[in-house]
């Protein structure tokens, strides 16, 4: 499996959590669209967002204009859900790489996936203050979401948090509840509009000029 999808140079990253176990040996790459959790937790977001785009002016995403990757390869290597300070060598060795691969490509949307992604991606930007990855339940969720599409900074890398395994499990319901009712409509009408209000002249979208290849690729 590769450890990312795309190129770097894309102005939206997509950030999942760790490589899907035993499976990371049968699929090419983060999010690959033939595993069953990329339609749990992106798919009716991203419909929601093409169906809101394209109302709006018959514009379309271009999917293959994204770049794509995991937080960490290993999940063995995340830290404890109450953890504040995180010790592990290996983790903290990923989350320089992705600190030096942000800065250096300074994308503007860093879309995160759930708990350990968010708070993951936070730390490389150096926004403070750190939190143990519990901290982000339904309610902050949902809270630095709306947050972060209100305060988007044009000049600058922003994060948005969405949902990982939570929406797609026992708990849904209370993942909707607490996004407003629809989980996938109140983040897929949010991004479409950020979208449309701030990367509307941006490469990703399709007939839109392609940007040119970068050669380098991120840090592993």
């Amino acid at each position: 499996m590769k450890p990312f999808n795309g190129s770097a140079a894309s102005p939206i990253w997509l950030i999942g959590d760790s490589n899907p176990g035993p499976w990371a040996l049968k699929l090419k790459f983060p999010l690959d669209d033939r595993h069953p959790t990329r339609h749990s937790i992106w798919t009716p977001v991203w419909d929601r967002i093409q169906d809101r785009v394209f109302r709006s002016g018959a514009l379309r995403l271009d999917d293959q204009n994204l770049f794509v990757r995991n937080a960490v390869a290993d999940a063995a290597v995340k830290p404890r859900p109450t953890a504040l300070d995180w010790t592990n060598t290996e983790l903290l060795s990923s989350l320089e790489g992705l600190r030096t691969d942000l800065q250096s490509f300074q994308p503007a949307l860093v879309l995160a996936f759930g708990q350990f992604s968010y708070e993951f991606v936070r730390r490389a930007l150096n926004i403070t203050p750190a939190y143990p990855c519990k901290h982000w339940g339904l309610g902050n969720l949902r809270r630095a979401f709306d947050d972060a599409i209100a305060g988007f900074d044009p000049n600058g890398t922003n994060v948005v948090p969405l949902l990982h395994a939570t929406i797609a499990r026992g708990k849904f319901l209370d993942a909707h509840a607490a996004f407003g009712g629809h989980y996938f409509n109140h983040v897929g009408d949010g991004l479409a509009g950020l979208l449309l209000a701030r990367l509307r002249g941006a490469p990703v979208w399709i007939n839109s000029p392609p940007s040119a290849p970068d050669s380098r690729g991120p840090r592993q």
